[in-house]
């Protein structure tokens, strides 16, 4: 026999008292301007991170180039990016970045490796060279920079919800 006051293992619905709040249950619901600025902030962070990404490639192409004084710097510049731009956008699908923009693992390391490999694949298949050093650098200075921006931000962005 059972006191009221106690649930016993048989029966296991909640009192009314006991049963979970519906804003507990779906807070998607109750608070829709809430989940308004989380879906702005999320698209916001997703432009943010395309563009940069891009921007910091087409860095990448301008710094190589004028480091060995080729010409042109604004069509060798784009010739040199689009093969790196292209695996970036390969990189964005496959590691489905818009899931989580600002990631850094595994999502802005996917990111890393798809951009160079994809890049350096597409550089092969257009006849342009890729020694060994060019695809070190290209490693080095891509991790640093699609990474690198992307631990700024989510530095700033913690400073900021802490505040």
């Amino acid at each position: 026999m059972t006191s009221p006051d106690v649930p016993s293992d048989e029966s296991p619905e909640l009192s009314p008292a006991a049963q979970p709040h519906p804003e507990e249950t779906h807070p998607e619901e109750a608070h829709p301007e809430e989940d308004r600025q989380r879906s702005t902030s999320s698209t916001g962070r997703v432009l943010y991170a395309i563009v940069a990404d891009m921007v910091l490639i087409l860095l990448f192409a301008v710094i190589g180039r004028s480091s060995h004084q080729e010409g042109d710097p604004i069509l060798g510049a784009l010739a040199t990016a689009w093969p790196f731009l292209s695996g970036a956008l390969l990189g964005w699908l496959v590691a489905r970045l818009w899931q989580a923009p600002l990631r850094v693992w595994p999502h802005g390391v996917c990111l890393v490796i798809i951009t160079v490999i994809g890049g350096v694949v597409l550089r092969l298949l257009t006849g342009k060279t890729a020694e060994i050093s060019f695809v070190i650098v290209a490693t080095v200075v891509l991790a640093v920079f699609l990474l690198g921006h992307r631990l700024i931000a989510g530095l700033i962005l913690r400073r900021r919800a802490a505040n």
